[in-house]
């Protein structure tokens, strides 16, 4: 989900707007950020007060808003311009790339809160996109988390003991996902049945394990192996990719409760390892 001439057009002209409160405004997303969603706290806990109006918190508010300013400078390639910081988060903060939509969805809200007027639907779709392009460039540096030879070893001959009970991993994973993580059944309103085992729901977990099997046998190459994948789920499913990671979890759980002998440590590091590559090589088209 590219960012078109327009797009860029509409961000800069906005961006000319509130930069002048950047600092304040980033101050205040990131205050909200860590009241709503505490458990961001968590690569913050060296702070000495995390409350909203704290210095450190507008001191690091400013930095964050000051990082935007600089990459809608570079708007034409963020992944080269956020490349030294997309670094520093993934191989020294190692911060879960999932917070940065969590930060850009309140940095959203303070936008609109500070300019209603000019925060019109065309600049939020635009300001939506520019955010979501910034959080995958700064999630570039974690694909070089890369599964190793011995981890490609460990997922196929796991995989070889278990595929013959795919289907049942993942309609146990499915179901658990949808009544977990209510919020997934949006994708699936369309069925008439949600119930864990009911038939759509068996029928789809067989179809996501036949996909994670595709992936097992490309492993060398998962974003090529799962291009048509990407491209469907990004372009005509319009799946919110943290989903893939939803899921993910949801697998693992499965294989833990189904496989508990094979399931071990080693095992568990080299699937969890393999299931995130699967799930950045789906997002790939929503670049």
């Amino acid at each position: 989900m590219s960012l078109s001439g327009k797009d860029k057009t509409v961000v800069k002209a906005f961006w000319d707007k509130v930069s002048p409160k950047a600092a304040e405004m980033g101050g205040e997303a990131l205050g909200r950020m860590l009241t709503a969603y505490p458990q961001t706290k968590t690569y913050f806990a060296h702070w000495s007060d995390l409350s909203p109006d704290s210095a450190q918190v507008k001191k690091h508010g400013a930095t964050i808003m000051g990082a935007i300013g600089d990459a809608i400078s570079k708007i034409d390639d963020l992944t080269g311009a956020l490349s030294k910081l997309s670094e520093l988060h993934a191989f020294k903060l190692r911060v879960d790339p999932a917070n940065f939509r969590i930060l850009a969805h309140n940095i959203i809200l303070v936008l609109a809160m500070y300019f209603p007027a000019d925060f019109t639907p065309e600049v939020h779709v635009s300001v939506d996109k520019f955010l979501q392009n910034l959080a995958l460039a700064l999630s570039e540096k974690y694909h070089k988390m890369s599964l190793s030879a011995k981890d490609k070893a460990t997922v196929k001959t796991f995989w070889a003991k278990v595929s013959s009970n795919g289907a049942a991993v993942g309609a146990d994973a499915l179901s658990r996902m949808l009544v977990v993580y209510p919020q997934t059944k949006t994708y699936f309103s369309h069925w008439k049945d949600l119930s864990p085992g009911s038939a759509p729901v068996l029928k789809h977990g067989a179809t996501v394990m036949g996909g994670v099997a595709d992936a097992v046998a490309k492993i060398d190459d998962l974003s090529a192996g799962l291009l048509r994948l990407s491209e469907l789920h990004a372009f005509t499913l319009r799946v919110d990719p943290s989903n893939f990671k939803i899921l993910s979890h949801n697998i693992l759980v499965v294989l833990a409760i189904m496989f508990p002998t094979d399931f071990t440590p080693e095992v568990h590091v080299a699937m969890d390892k393999f299931l995130a590559a699967v799930a950045r090589a789906l997002s790939e088209k929503y670049r």
